[in-house]
């Protein structure tokens, strides 16, 4: 059965991969929406490397002639990060062989200008394209792990399963919050901060776009989340985070297992998160509501 691709930042899909363009930061897509402050200045990128990333584990490497030694070794060390991180918070990580790859120009980077796309056993970075262009070294980690942990839901059959995948904000919100829980394990940016971006990101696409983005059911068919304008990642994450009060990161796991084993996604969402998506898409949009909103965006980094 062919699968489809996450485009980050973009969600333009084609086939074969699952593509994220990034997000409010994924994700996913990659892309902030901008706020009316300036964000702060970008940290300094490492010193270039000496050549590029060697091989290690199940991934290779391969990057474009011309490509940033900088970007190179930032990915590398991410995928290792990465790696690491999703062993020590869920017990599991990816281990199928995974061709990590840095382009200047794919046809899967083509659609939307988003930083990456990913498919089962493969991530390319989109290192020419705005989605990847626009980040410093923090959001651009976060990518990394964000499109690694689409690797694993391919691994573990969340992806590349259309019959029990669920919605896409429920992928790619989980995405972004294991990309965000990653920097902050990392040292780079605290969590709380990101979740405060992601609100700061959709309530100001409400001031500009009025009334906004809908709520979660309205997002919930591959149609709708490619053809809905705003800032869908940051509301997929705040839907993810609701859904992960009281149970912590590893609640994916038994959502991913139980889509894995066969079970459908609403079941399984049920299953999970002891709630039904109903009960969820009822008691969104208060919880939405009830968020403070930065006065800052300080996810600019």
């Amino acid at each position: 059965m062919t699968t489809l691709p996450r485009i980050t930042a973009s969600l333009a899909l084609t086939l074969t991969f699952a593509g994220c363009g990034g997000g409010s930061g994924g994700g996913t897509p990659t892309s902030p929406t901008p706020s009316a402050a300036a964000p702060p200045a970008a940290a300094p990128a490492p010193a270039p490397a000496a050549g590029p990333p060697a091989n290690f584990g199940v991934y290779t490497f391969a990057f474009d002639a011309g490509t940033n030694a900088n970007d190179q070794q930032l990915i590398a060390g991410a995928v290792q990060f990465a790696h690491d991180f999703l062993q020590s918070t869920f017990g599991r990580t990816v281990t199928v062989p995974t061709r990590i790859s840095g382009v200047l120009s794919a046809p899967g980077c083509a659609q939307g200008g988003g930083a990456a796309f990913t498919g089962q056993g493969a991530i390319t970075f989109c290192l020419a394209n705005p989605g990847w262009m626009a980040h410093g070294p923090v959001t651009r980690q976060k990518i990394v792990i964000h499109e690694l942990y689409h690797v694993l839901q391919f691994e573990r059959r969340w992806l590349g399963n259309p019959q029990a995948a669920g919605p896409d904000w429920i992928i790619e919100g989980a995405a972004e919050v294991v990309g965000y829980q990653g920097v902050a394990a990392r040292g780079l940016l605290s969590y709380a901060t990101a979740a405060g971006c992601q609100v700061k990101e959709y309530s100001d696409f409400a001031v500009r776009q009025p009334p906004g983005l809908p709520n979660l059911n309205a997002i919930e068919s591959r149609m709708a989340w490619q053809t809905t304008p705003g800032p869908l990642y940051a509301l997929a994450m705040t839907g993810v985070d609701q859904l992960l009060l009281g149970r912590g990161l590893t609640a994916l796991n038994s959502y991913m297992d139980a889509l894995a084993g066969g079970m459908g996604w609403p079941a399984a969402f049920q299953q999970a998160f002891a709630l039904t998506s109903t009960a969820i898409y009822d008691q969104f949009p208060a919880y939405r509501a009830s968020l403070p909103v930065p006065a800052n965006y300080l996810c600019g980094v």
